[in-house]
């Protein structure tokens, strides 16, 4: 029991080591790949992260969501795809190819065609995970305080990981006393 609880202990603390560095590189990674440079939206091997802020895509993806893209050579109708327009990223559904690019339109939006044409070199990439109402949630933590939250979980976590080994040496310590 002793040695399945020393083994359970060290699995934990190489998990969480390696939980929080893959978590802190590419927290760094996208920071300075944003303000270095000026990348308004990084991708990390070809994939890039959102949060939702419109329900434009309703109920296929709502307000509050978080969406993973992934960068495609290709592009086809029927794909739920985000793109810069105009300054301003859009997550909507191909609905028609044409000579200039994609044509598209939110779920939501009742049949109207967005009035511009999605180039495919504007195109950041398909939608391939969508976590519900996690958004909010994943742009604090790209922010330096979600990172300082994530380390001090990732410290209580590990403390609490040693306490089994403190607690056993303390009565070890104590009983050696006697």
């Amino acid at each position: 029991m002793k040695k399945a609880l020393s083994v359970c202990s060290v699995v934990l603390r190489i998990v969480l080591c390696v939980l929080v560095g893959v978590l802190l590189v590419y927290n760094v990674y996208m920071l300075i790949a944003k303000l270095a440079f000026k990348q308004q939206m990084p991708t990390f091997f070809g994939f890039a992260s959102a949060a939702v802020v419109s329900g434009s895509m309703e109920p296929t993806i709502n307000t509050g969501d978080f969406i993973i893209t992934l960068k495609r050579d290709d592009y086809e109708v029927g794909e739920v795809v985000m793109f810069l327009e105009g300054g301003v990223y859009t997550t909507h559904r191909i609905v028609e190819e044409t000579e200039d690019g994609f044509r598209t339109m939110g779920d939501n939006n009742e049949g109207s065609l967005d009035p511009w044409t999605a180039r495919e070199e504007n195109i950041v990439g398909e939608v391939v995970l969508v976590l519900r109402g996690f958004g909010k949630a994943a742009a604090f933590f790209q922010t330096p305080a979600g990172m300082m939250c994530i380390v001090a979980a990732a410290a209580l976590l590990w403390v609490l990981a040693e306490l089994p080994s403190f607690i056993k040496k303390k009565k070890e310590k104590g009983n050696e006393a006697n």
